[in-house]
């Protein structure tokens, strides 16, 4: 008997804290100790396990292997979704990867480290893109390595402790490795849209070498530009947004779950998408641009022109 192909499950992160603060009209980013890293809301831990039982179904109606990997962003609120959907899969251990981090461009640094930050995508009102801002006014995290962003080995092991994952119960899974990455953007030294895309291309590219099929756990950006990237169109990536990656023969990708985000029924009064949604996901170019004639690339390079085509033209090449 022929063995299931394997798959690659790539998600978003579930409904985060401090959105929903700022629905009410209150700040989360002021007295935060780390106004970067959000943990979910409690409706964000029942949508990140509903995804991860999503994710094992479409597994098992595609025919695909079934889920026994997952990694997931080092910032929190992806190691919450990641260890939810690990309880909800089966799974017993999270692995973090670096490389599916958020985007570290301009608009994501404004959103927590310039004063008056509020977590809108692209900075407050008084401090938009363009509004000069004194290093000595920056939180010290920006002016730092991204690196610094992310939890250290002891930091992410401390995370079963709180009180974020212990509502999981005793299975919770054991997330391993040190998330801290070799990345040295800060401000003023930004991460570009291109760079970000690639390396998420790489990590799904790794998790076929595997075996079995996996789950990764990002943020909206990263999640919706992966799939621009692989197959030259656009969809809305809300909160827990799911799809399925499937490798052909010859090097190019199937999508069979493009969006999905039927599973947040099971959780109704939440929010099934963030504030800045509209702002971190539309158009971006040149760098949109850019990612596009990479895909482009690769799909001339597996031989797929009519692919290629649709991706320079979507494009305006």
């Amino acid at each position: 008997m022929e063995s299931p192909r394997c798959a690659v499950f790539v998600a978003r992160h579930g409904e985060r804290e401090d959105y929903a603060w700022h629905k009410r009209g209150e700040n989360w980013q002021a007295t935060a100790a780390r106004p970067w890293d959000s943990p979910l809301t409690p409706a964000g831990h029942l949508q990140a396990r509903a995804m991860g039982a999503a994710a094992a179904a479409h597994a098992e109606r595609l025919g695909l292997a079934p889920i026994c990997h997952i990694a997931c962003s080092p910032l929190l609120r992806c190691v919450e979704t990641a260890a939810a959907a690990a309880t909800a899969t089966g799974v017993e251990r999270v692995v973090v990867e670096p490389r599916l981090s958020e985007t570290m461009c301009e608009a994501w640094y404004r959103s927590w480290a310039v004063p008056g930050a509020d977590s809108t995508w692209g900075g407050p009102a008084a401090c938009r893109k363009g509004v000069a801002v004194a290093e000595a006014d920056l939180h010290p995290a920006a002016r730092a390595a991204a690196a610094a962003t992310h939890a250290t080995a002891a930091e992410t092991a401390a995370l079963r402790a709180t009180a974020s994952l212990s509502d999981l119960g005793a299975g919770v899974p054991a997330v391993d490795g040190d998330a801290r990455a070799t990345f040295d953007y800060r401000w003023d030294h930004f991460e570009t849209d291109a760079a970000q895309t690639e390396r998420m291309v790489a990590v799904l590219e790794a998790q076929t070498a595997r075996g079995g099929s996996a789950l990764l756990v990002s943020h909206g950006g990263p999640t919706g530009a992966l799939y621009r990237s692989l197959t030259g169109r656009r969809t809305d990536c809300g909160y827990c947004g799911l799809f399925c990656y499937v490798r052909n023969a010859d090097g190019s990708w199937d999508a069979p779950v493009a969006g999905d985000h039927d599973h947040l029924d099971a959780v109704p009064g939440a929010d099934r998408s963030g504030r800045n949604d509209a702002a971190e996901q539309g158009p971006k170019p040149p760098d949109d641009a850019a990612g596009a004639f990479a895909a482009a690339q690769r799909a001339a390079r597996a031989g797929d022109y009519a692919q290629m085509g649709a991706y320079l033209k979507e494009n305006a090449y």
